[in-house]
């Protein structure tokens, strides 16, 4: 398969990458869409089938609610008879009647009081009339409707069969605890006729132990009627099922009155709640994975709850997105095939012609023509100028001719070279001679350029010499009077330091007079503090303080007199000092003006020598630059020679390089 592939052409290997791509693109595309689709799908059917669920469930409760709200009626109806004090039997059974007439969905309507509970008469009404029970007397009419549509009074029996059997729980169980019921369904015989009914029982006063229970039977055959007409989504069916399980209506098939081993039913607790119940699981009557919604179907005071239950068959909710796929999947194909028609197009026009050929053709033209052969064949389409591979056949041709120019020029270069290297071999010689002729006199220049310079520089450091000892003596000169008269300003300054020191000495007197003063009236204050006692304590305090200022002023002043005196004593051995010095300054003085005169005597008489030395040595040196120059100059002219000697074989050589390039292409 790989080699296959590699021995496509470029034009097949870009329409089946291009193919490949937008068919997976397409793939993927495909997928995420029909998977949202069947989401969306899946989500819309259960959102169907709860909602069909919770209508009919509610449709169901109404039923039952029409039982309901005619036993309530009836209960609270004789509950208000026998309040008022006029429990009446005829009454009772007269208000039973209007209730039954006015409940059509019924099959009766049926009442039973406990012994006496009801108007205190029961052993009274023994008779044996149709109501009457002919051994208690208790009052338990019941009203029933023929299969004409009559209404028929009879008797309520069975209701003192309690415990095991069951058959009295419909009234003993509401009674007792007062709270209203509904039964589990069973089937009865009407009219000679098996039907599956439920009774709703309400207790009278709903309170525990109550006097009396009023009842309605409701017969279920409607039930299941509402269920044959539930298709959804054509294969799916309804159920209705007791709080124990028992099929009241099924779609699917089942027995009614039975329970369901294949139905779960979710608990009592969950259906009082009223929260709906999904799950996806297997139907066995389908044959097929289902949706399954659970809608509770209560009503208000009694804790038994029913359950209305939906099938939906997965693959019928699935198949309109299962159509869509194969639609999606056809109007794919056509769009990858339209894609790669234009592809097919485009590559031919975009890629195959601007190339010329495969870019394998391509790469081994290259290749040769990196490598210097030149004379492969290179096949171009019949009108194509345009192309890589018609450009590289031009490159071809022209550097098969450019190659051969330059062959030609190499060799038209060597030639010249060989020429220009003899030449230069001549001139080389003949230049020889000539330096060493200026390379002799150079040095002849060179060396009495030498002899002037070092007079001439021997000339001028004596002058500078002189010129220095002239500056010095002057300088000294200046030194000698400057000291002459800081030995006047010293002795000024000495006797100015004198007076100073006799104020100083002055001065210290009164300070430490003051001192004096101080202290004995520190010892008065301190007296006077004594005397006065605690009051005068912190003033002694300051006294002594005062005291001993007093006293650190005196030693003070002592010790400033003390360095009066010996500065006294310096100052008069600096002043004996000083006037010696301007003795010995004055006759230096003298001395050294006769030495300044004799110094500018000799440095007139090195000047002159100098200017004389200078423009001699710069004459010699003007001759020395001359023959320098002469030198240098026939030194480059054979430097000159040399490098076009070395150009001339540089030459030769490159042209030899020249011809092993051109020679290594093969045209």
């Amino acid at each position: 398969m790989i080699l296959n592939w590699k021995n496509w052409s470029l034009g097949a290997k870009l329409l089946a990458s291009a193919s490949l791509a937008s068919g997976l693109g397409f793939v993927v595309a495909m997928a995420l869409v029909t998977g949202r689709a069947a989401t969306l799908q899946t989500r819309s059917a259960q959102d169907y089938a709860m909602a069909l669920a919770s209508k009919n469930a509610e449709a169901v409760a109404a039923i039952l609610q029409e039982g309901q709200y005619a036993a309530r009626l009836g209960a609270s109806s004789l509950e208000g008879l026998k309040a008022a004090g006029a429990p009446s039997r005829e009454v009772g059974r007269q208000v039973l009647k209007r209730i039954t007439r006015e409940s059509p969905g019924l099959l009766d309507i049926w009442t039973i009081w406990e012994p006496d509970a009801w108007d205190g008469q029961d052993a009274k009404n023994r008779s044996g009339s149709a109501d009457v029970d002919p051994k208690s007397g208790r009052f338990n009419p019941i009203w029933a409707r023929t299969a004409t549509g009559e209404l028929k009074i009879d008797l309520a029996l069975l209701y003192d069969r309690w415990g095991a059997t069951g058959a009295g729980d419909w009234y003993h169980q509401p009674r007792q605890s007062g709270k209203e019921m509904l039964m589990e369904p069973y089937f009865d015989e009407v009219d000679k006729k098996q039907v599956l009914m439920t009774t709703v029982c309400v207790p009278v006063g709903h309170k525990p132990n109550a006097p009396g229970v009023v009842g309605s039977d409701i017969a279920l055959d409607t039930l299941q009627q509402l269920v044959s007409g539930l298709r959804p989504y054509e294969t799916g069916y309804a159920t209705i099922l007791s709080g124990n399980g028992l099929v009241l209506a099924d779609g699917g098939g089942r027995a009614l009155g039975k329970g369901a081993e294949d139905l779960k039913v979710p608990p009592q607790a969950q259906l009082r709640s009223g929260k709906e119940f999904l799950e996806e699981t297997r139907d066995p009557k389908l044959g097929q994975d289902v949706y399954r919604i659970v809608v509770p179907i209560r009503l208000s005071q009694v804790d038994q709850a029913w359950a209305f239950v939906v099938t939906v068959p997965k693959d019928r909710v699935l198949a309109q997105v299962a159509t869509m796929r194969w639609v999606a999947l056809l109007l794919g194909l056509l769009s990858i095939s339209g894609t790669v028609v234009v592809l097919r197009w485009l590559i031919h026009r975009q890629v195959t012609l601007p190339l010329g050929g495969e870019p394998q053709q391509a790469a081994t033209i290259t290749r040769a023509i990196a490598e210097g052969d030149l004379r492969q064949e290179i096949s171009v389409r019949p009108g194509d100028g345009t192309s890589m591979i018609a450009g590289m056949k031009a490159m071809q041709e022209s550097l098969r001719a450019t190659l051969g120019d330059l062959s030609s020029g190499a060799d038209q270069v060597a030639s010249g070279a060989t020429e220009l290297s003899a030449t230069s071999e001549e001139m080389s010689a003949t230049t020889q001679s000539i330096a060493e002729s200026a390379d002799n006199q150079r040095v002849g220049a060179e060396r009495m350029a030498a002899a002037m310079t070092e007079l001439a520089a021997s000339i001028q450091e004596v002058s500078t010499h002189v010129q220095r000892t002239e500056g010095l003596v002057e300088t000294v000169v200046q030194a000698t009077d400057s000291g002459v008269r800081a030995e006047s300003a010293t002795l000024e300054a000495m006797e100015a330091i004198r007076d100073s020191m006799e104020q100083i000495v002055r001065a210290i007197g009164v300070i430490n007079d003051i001192a004096q003063q101080t202290n004995l009236l520190s010892l008065n204050a301190a007296i006077e503090a004594a005397k006065a006692g605690e009051f005068g304590r912190g003033f002694a305090v300051v006294a002594e303080e005062v005291r001993k200022l007093a006293e650190r002023s005196s030693v003070s002043a002592r010790e400033i007199n003390q360095m009066i005196q010996v500065c006294r004593e310096s100052v008069q051995r600096g002043t004996t000092t000083v006037e010696a010095s301007g003795v010995a300054l004055r006759d230096i003085a003298a001395r050294t003006a006769q030495v300044a005169s004799l110094a500018r005597e000799i440095g007139a008489a090195s000047e002159e020598q100098s200017r004389t030395g200078g423009e001699v040595a710069r004459q010699v040196e003007e001759a020395a630059s001359d023959s320098i120059r002469t030198a240098s100059a026939t030194q480059e002219l054979a430097s000159t020679v040399h490098e076009v000697a070395r150009t001339a074989s540089g030459l030769s050589e490159v042209a030899e390089r020249l011809s092993a390039a051109a020679s290594r292409f093969k045209v």
